[in-house]
């Protein structure tokens, strides 16, 4: 669903429940100036997966809701929650107690659980007017208008404890308010816990990597707004939580996923089999890295590391498992050899012989897609990724890193079905209606 500024500010209303065959749950909603004026109500919105509120953005609002069941006389409609998001908040009527009040929790995302939001101010892009595009779980804003949140610092200071695994940090939080062009990311996630909190960060990654591939570059930037929201069933206001993003001096960080772009942790997910259905989200999320990143050497990586998630996903997903010509020939030579060797150590040569090298994995898959040649010979990209892995090489050309990311860029547009966007203008200018319709396809919102 895409909303411009004006349908933002009016909201968004879906809601939970049971509807038997031939039954209905009707919403409807109102909007006033001040408590005490009469209702005038809109609606109604029969529609679980949600539409647009038609009453105008007034700062109190209420709910009105009907129910009506089917020809079966045993079986009753049952509604379990409403929510009601609107400029970038969501009130939320937890049923069946909290239908008689005020909305039990208001939170940054679009349900209870684990929100994440992200803001950015993109380094150089532009759009003509403020959109809004609302899925089951995310929301993405491209804004002219001011959003609020708590503003991205590091703590100013430093020192050790007494306690020697300890560190007293030093600083403040506050509240801000953006100016200009900004594009906002809000993902929810059920749970409460670590696992829900890197969940949700991820799937926004994914989609600020999904956005930049359509827009272009230059709508990534410097966040301005970072936070967690999480909320139960219980309680008015969900818990926020502000991730430390930098500390002074800049050699120290605590940035939990900073390790993402290390050689070690990278490396290992970029060989890793990734299910087929989860291979693009993961490398749109190395290509918003690679985007942000402002190491030449972590951004070449975070690019191939994307080429080597579509590849390794795409080779786990041949039927049968495609394997070397030596593989046979050997497995025969150490059938009738095992008494003499370990099979532990079998194993292991038999596993590494039977996979095919990075190199071959994306060749194949470059020439299954079809693909026009890169820049840089596969080959050649490669292996300087092995040899940045293997501490040989500790600089990267621009052109170099520009390869990579146009060769992760077409290898998206296999597997997404399209192109990015055209740009307009000079530079990295894009106006947003030519984007916003690939956007829109991708992330399955309907206009």
């Amino acid at each position: 669903m895409i909303l411009t500024r004006e349908e933002y500010r009016s909201g968004f209303i879906s809601f939970d429940g049971t509807i038997p065959p031939g039954g209905e749950i009707a919403i409807w909603t109102a909007t006033t100036d001040d408590p005490s004026e009469e209702a005038q109500w809109a609606g109604p919105y029969t529609n679980p997966a949600g539409a647009k509120v038609s009453s105008p953005p007034k700062r109190y609002y209420r709910l009105k809701m009907g129910m009506s069941r089917g020809p079966d006389p045993h079986q009753t409609p049952i509604l379990t929650k409403v929510r009601w998001e609107r400029d970038g908040v969501t009130a939320i009527w937890p049923g069946p107690s909290g239908f008689n009040g005020p909305p039990g929790h208001l939170v940054i995302g679009r349900d209870l659980g684990c929100s994440y939001r992200l803001v950015l101010k993109p380094k150089n892009a532009y759009w003509p007017e403020s959109v809004t595009v609302l899925d089951d779980n995310f929301r993405v804003r491209l804004w002219k208008e001011p959003i609020k949140g708590f503003a991205v610092s590091g703590f100013s200071k430093f020192q050790p404890s007494a306690e020697t695994d300890k560190i007293e940090m030093f600083g403040e939080l506050a509240m801000t308010n953006t100016q200009g062009d900004v594009v906002e990311v809000a993902v929810t996630v059920p749970g409460d816990g670590e696992a829900a909190m890197q969940s949700a960060r991820n799937q926004a990654e994914s989609l600020l990597g999904f956005v930049a591939f359509n827009l272009g570059e230059g709508v990534t930037g410097e966040p301005v707004i970072e936070e967690y929201s999480i909320a139960g069933p219980e309680g008015e206001l969900g818990e926020v939580r502000i991730p430390v993003r930098q500390v002074e001096p800049a050699t120290f960080i605590l940035d939990p996923d900073v390790a993402a772009l290390g050689l070690g942790s990278a490396a290992g997910a970029g060989t890793q089999l990734v299910r087929p259905e989860e291979r693009v989200y993961v490398a749109l999320r190395w290509m918003y890295k690679g985007y942000t990143s402002t190491s030449l050497v972590d951004a070449f990586l975070a690019f191939i590391f994307g080429l080597e998630v579509l590849a390794a996903g795409w080779f786990a997903s041949l039927r049968p498992t495609p394997v070397r010509q030596d593989y046979s020939k050997l497995r025969t030579y150490f059938d009738t050899a095992s008494a003499s060797l370990p099979s532990r150590l079998v194993s292991r040569v038999l596993a590494r012989l039977s996979d095919f090298p990075l190199e071959e994995k994306l060749e194949r898959y470059w020439h299954h897609h079809s693909l026009h040649a890169p820049a840089k010979p596969l080959g050649e990209l490669v292996g300087l990724r092995n040899k940045i892995a293997h501490g040989a090489v500790s600089s990267v050309e621009s052109r170099v890193v520009a390869a990579a990311r146009d060769a992760l860029k077409a290898a998206l547009s296999a597997e997404l079905g399209f192109d990015p966007a055209p740009k307009v203008g000079m530079g990295e200018l894009f106006e947003l209606k030519i984007g916003v319709a690939y956007v829109l396809k991708a992330m399955g919102a309907e206009g």
